[in-house]
């Protein structure tokens, strides 16, 4: 039987992105589709793109559906008021307006993450 050859850092890090890049399209699949690929704000079908409501950098909730909301172009913005510059605004807006988001469910995952540091 061969001996297993012991991978390099560099070699894990390339097979980590590889795998985060699967999820990653995973993740975007599944919000798309619970959106019916439509924009959660307007009826737009067309260049629909899969957003974090808590940023992608927060690991727990990266490749967690709830997490995620359809956006067209147009609101998808990434002006003064974007959800990439002020994901507090993002959530008050989307509560604002109406839209549905398990605001609790993600407040929980948030500080379950902070308790445990």
């Amino acid at each position: 039987m061969p001996k297993k050859q012991k991978l390099s850092k560099k070699d894990l890090k390339i097979l980590e992105k590889r795998e985060n890049k699967k999820k990653d399209k995973l993740w975007r699949m599944e919000v798309l589709n619970k959106f019916d690929n439509t924009c959660a704000f307007c009826p737009e079908i067309k260049r629909i793109n899969a957003h974090h409501i808590v940023p992608k950098e927060f690991k727990e909730l990266r490749w967690d559906r709830l997490n995620g909301i359809a956006l067209c172009p147009k609101h998808h913005k990434f002006g003064k008021f974007s959800a990439h510059r002020n994901p507090l605004w993002f959530f008050h807006h989307l509560r604002k307006i109406g839209i549905y988001i398990n605001e609790a469910y993600l407040l929980e995952k948030i500080n379950e993450n902070f308790m445990e540091r």
